[in-house]
This record gives C-alpha cells, sequence and structure tokens, in this order.
C-alpha cells in the first residue's frame, strides 16, 4: 500500500500510512519499472463496477517470501499452515477492493512438503495502462502458503494479465520460475530450535498479558457483574453461584498481579461468604453492579464529552 500510493516523502507517508513494520527476514524480488494504471471515472470499469475513481495505481511486478511463525498472537499456540494462511488470506479479502477466484491445496511432489494457493484478480476496462488508453488488464495476486520444518512460508505474486504485452507476460512468467524453485531451509538442531520458538512463544504471550490482562479482567468481570445484575441474593442459591463464578475473578487478578481497593474488599466478603457469612459478600456485590451498571449506561461519546482537558490520561 505505501508504495502503491507513490508517495515518497517518508514523513508524509506516515502522517497517511502510518509507519511501515521493517522486518529483516522479509525477502522481496521487485521490478525496477513499475506498471502504471490511470482509471477514466464514468469508463473504466473495476469488475463491472464503474467506480468514480481517478488517482494513478502504481503496481510494481513483485514476489514476497515471509515466514510464517505458527504460534501468532493473540493465544502464541502453535497452529498449523491451513490456520495461519486463511487467516492472512481473510485480511485481504475484507478490505473488500479484490476476488478470490481460486482456491487449492495439495502436496508438492518434489519436497512432500503441504501447500496451499489462492488466486485474487480485480478486472480492469478500459483504463490507460503504462501509458496506452483503453486498455484491459487483470491485476493479479497469487498466494501461497507452504509447509516448512519449523515455520511456514507465505509466497506472494503481484503482477498484471495484460493480453498480447510480450513484456507483462515475460515478467509473469518469472515469477512464476521463482516461486517454484522455492525451497525452505534444511534446519539443523531441529529440535533444540523448537524448544527455543516455544520458549519464544510463551515470552510473547507473558507481553501481551501483561499490556492487556487488566483490561480484559475488566470486560469480563463486567459481563459477568452485569449477568447477575437482578438476581435474588437473599436466595441460597443464587448468592452460592455467585460466589461460585466470580472466585475465578480472584484468581485473574492474582495472575496480572491486579489490585484495587474495592477489589481488595470484594475478595475478602467472598472468603467470609465460603467460611459461611454472606453478608458482605452481597452488600459488595450489590454496590459493585450497580456501579458497573451505570458505567455500562454512560455512551462513550458522553463519557468523552465528560473528560478534563487539564487531566494526563494513563
Amino acid at each position: 500500500m505505501s508504495e502503491g500510493i507513490g508517495i515518497t516523502d517518508l514523513k508524509t507517508k506516515e502522517q497517511l500510512l502510518g509507519s511501515e513494520d521493517q522486518r529483516r527476514d522479509i525477502l522481496i524480488f521487485e521490478r525496477k519499472k513499475k506498471n502504471s494504471i490511470i482509471p477514466t471515472p464514468g469508463q473504466t470499469t473495476i469488475d463491472g463496477r464503474k467506480l468514480p475513481t481517478a488517482l494513478e495505481v502504481l503496481l510494481p511486478t513483485t514476489l514476497i517470501v515471509i515466514p510464517i511463525e505458527r504460534a501468532q498472537s493473540p493465544l502464541f499456540v502453535e497452529r498449523p499452515l491451513e490456520h495461519n494462511f486463511l487467516c492472512f488470506i481473510g485480511m485481504i479479502l475484507n478490505i473488500g477492493v479484490i476476488t478470490l477466484r481460486s482456491f487449492g491445496s495439495g502436496i508438492i511432489s518434489s519436497t512432500g512438503r503441504r501447500y496451499m494457493e489462492v488466486e485474487l484478480r480485480q478486472d480492469i476496462k478500459n483504463a490507460i495502462v503504462n501509458g496506452k488508453e483503453s486498455q484491459d488488464v487483470a491485476v493479479t495476486i497469487r498466494l501461497v502458503g507452504i509447509e516448512g520444518e519449523l515455520v511456514d512460508h507465505l509466497l506472494i505474486t503481484k503482477y498484471l494479465v495484460m493480453p498480447g504485452d510480450r513484456e507483462v507476460d515475460a515478467d509473469r512468467q518469472t515469477l512464476q520460475k521463482l516461486v517454484t524453485s522455492f525451497r525452505p531451509l534444511k534446519i539443523i538442531n531441529a529440535e533444540e530450535k523448537r524448544k527455543e520458538i516455544a520458549t519464544q512463544a510463551d515470552k510473547k504471550f507473558k507481553e501481551l498479558l501483561a499490556e492487556n490482562g487488566e483490561e480484559i479482567f475488566n470486560f469480563e468481570f463486567s459481563v459477568q457483574l452485569l449477568r447477575l445484575k437482578g438476581a435474588n441474593l437473599e436466595d441460597p442459591e443464587v448468592w452460592f453461584h455467585s460466589m461460585k463464578s466470580l472466585k475465578p475473578f480472584e484468581v485473574f487478578a492474582r495472575e496480572i498481579n491486579l489490585h484495587d481497593e474495592k477489589l481488595d474488599s470484594f475478595w475478602v466478603a467472598l472468603h467470609q461468604a465460603e467460611g459461611g457469612d454472606a453478608t458482605n459478600f452481597k452488600t459488595n456485590l450489590i454496590e459493585l453492579i450497580e456501579a458497573d451498571s451505570e458505567q455500562a449506561a454512560i455512551p462513550p461519546e458522553a463519557e468523552k464529552d465528560n473528560e478534563k482537558p487539564d487531566l494526563i490520561s494513563d
């Protein structure tokens, strides 16, 4: 997206698109000359629709090789090629500007490794392509997921299909040869590397939990409190169930090292209820439910309006 927009000033690009994710382990083959597609409003059709757009699109002929770690956010548990590949495809399809045209999977005969493949295509008709008017062209993205030994790989090719243009066709054939020649590296000390990857995944999950644990706790605790809203806490079965459903949240709070005056008092009352005296538990629970209900009833816009400009948010 950053390249396609054609803006070279780094500061301007960051303002429009944010900073780019610089990863040293992504391999890119790219033709220096970029294809130019200029739509004419009212004449050019994109997948059969005349869209109100006049912005030139710069499309380099490209092969990108991306290693896919099997343990992905947010859980960082190891998942197979099929899962991670389809998640990646879903992100592209959600943008909504290109159509999935074909899907396949199988075994590579020369290596015995599994692969998955999709082709995405956008058909453009009656546009100015590389300076020639009234041209029809298909912008094509082909994605191939290949199973590796410890990590999988995603190969992305981006190219044009343009009948009668030998240069464009030659580029496409070159990309196909590059993709066919791809082989995952043979891993030395695979078992040791596998342990390192598992340790790194655990570390990333702990970092994620440290960063977002309190937010997750507040959301789940709030939902549980709202579930108990209106419950008859004078009924022994009801308050006993309430106590059992809220007990795990004490463990949750301890796991993320969350301390709050009201919560700490509530855990004390919870322990008293486990010992047979539920008086403080009921009182504290009602107060928490009422506070949570009031918070849930405030629209986000109203909360924003009530913010004081001189306060520093954490």
